[in-house]
């Protein structure tokens, strides 16, 4: 489950069936009717909280949002070395994928689907590794620990990084290892040239 439940309200089993269907029928396939027949309540009861099953996917992307925010200030403090900072980011925002495996596959199911489309769902703000990342590299940058590159090129390395690996998992059932880790980390702090 995405969201930590303490009590089963309402509210919370409509969360958790809209997860579960999304999952299993894709989003566009899915209906309130669905949602509301898994969670054992009403349509009355689903519009008391939700105006309609996309306000619904918004509250569990933002609950996912939140917890990948958390465990990044947890796990990718501002003080660490680079080299371990870009390592645990990594190692950051797989375990919260993974963990959360069933939002993580639907949520890079409706991207691909609302590509080309106008949608606010790529924007920087709605995604806490980029936000937090930039602001470490940024810093980093500054205080003259890293050299000045384009803050988004670093970003997109690590971010692609840790998506390849995520890719992997969940379509080849390929978890990654901690020497892929550090020589991707390698590669993205030394790039590939011989030195």
């Amino acid at each position: 489950m995405l969201i930590m439940l303490h009590k089963q309200t309402k509210k919370n089993l409509l969360l958790q069936a809209g997860l579960d269907i999304f999952y299993e029928k894709g989003f566009e396939c899915t209906t309130i009717d669905d949602i509301v027949g898994r969670a054992t309540c009403g349509k009355g009861t689903f519009y008391r909280y939700f105006q309609s099953k996309e306000a619904l996917f918004d509250e569990l992307e933002n609950s996912f949002k939140e917890l990948l925010g958390n465990e990044l200030e947890i796990n990718c403090p501002d003080h660490l070395p680079v080299r371990d900072y870009l390592t645990e980011t990594i190692r950051t925002v797989v375990k919260v994928f993974k963990m959360h495996q069933k939002l993580g596959l639907i949520k890079f199911a409706r991207d691909q689907q609302l590509r080309g489309q106008k949608h606010e769902t790529c924007s920087k703000q709605n995604m806490p590794s980029i936000l937090h990342l930039e602001n470490f590299l940024n810093k980093s940058i500054a205080a003259k620990n890293i050299r000045k590159l384009n803050v988004e090129a670093m970003t997109a390395l690590v971010v692609g990084a840790a998506h390849f690996y995520l890719f992997r998992a969940f379509k080849l059932g390929i978890p990654f290892t901690e020497g892929e880790l550090e020589d991707t980390v390698e590669i993205i702090l030394n790039g590939v040239l011989p030195s």
